[in-house]
């Protein structure tokens, strides 16, 4: 049974991330325009049964840096959802090449799915570059990203104690916003 108050935590920190993601989506390299998702959009992606209609995922989740874009958003039924839960990369595509969720997928779509995916992966990731490892907001926006930690905590002295989930909610947007700023700025020189 799931702790109410981290699951309160938690659906607050995807919040915030989701807003982050879609804030800087615009200014991320675009999808290609031709680009036409390879599967069926109304079966789960993994294991190919019903989805619900307009149920979707992230393949890569936005707590790992996951963009907010077509690419990145899979059709996915409940069960695979909640047993790929927390997996992410490498673990992601262990559990697609062990079959996922009770076995269901099958050899021929597992190397499909990697395959969509190794084309597509520079669409699924925002670069680490957009982040400014000297401003408080940033950092703490880089702190809820625990990939993006991992991957900074050479150059980072310490990881930041302050989260922007321990920023005051009407805080926050302002947080976000400047980093957006400093990500157009960065953009335009």
């Amino acid at each position: 049974m799931t702790n109410p108050l981290e699951k309160t935590r938690a659906n607050n920190r995807n919040s915030i991330l989701k807003t982050f993601a879609e804030a800087v989506e615009a200014d991320l390299p675009p999808i290609p325009k031709n680009y036409k998702f390879p599967f069926n959009p109304k079966k789960c992606m993994y294991c190919e049964g019903d989805s619900k209609p307009g149920k979707f995922d992230e393949f890569l989740a936005i707590t790992e840096t996951g963009r907010m874009n077509a690419v990145n958003k899979v059709p996915c039924c409940g069960d695979c959802n909640s047993s790929k839960v927390a997996k992410c990369n490498k673990e992601l595509l262990n559990w697609i090449e062990n079959g996922g969720y009770k076995n269901t997928i099958k050899p021929k779509r597992q190397k499909a799915i990697i395959e969509w995916w190794k084309e597509n992966e520079k669409h699924m990731y925002i670069p680490a570059d957009i982040f400014d490892k000297n401003d408080i907001a940033t950092r703490c926006l880089i702190s809820s990203f625990e990939y993006q930690l991992r991957i900074l905590c050479k150059q980072v002295p310490k990881p930041p104690k302050k989260r922007l989930i321990d920023i005051p909610e009407d805080q926050r947007m302002d947080a976000i916003q400047a980093a957006q700023e400093r990500l157009a700025r960065t953009r335009a020189v």
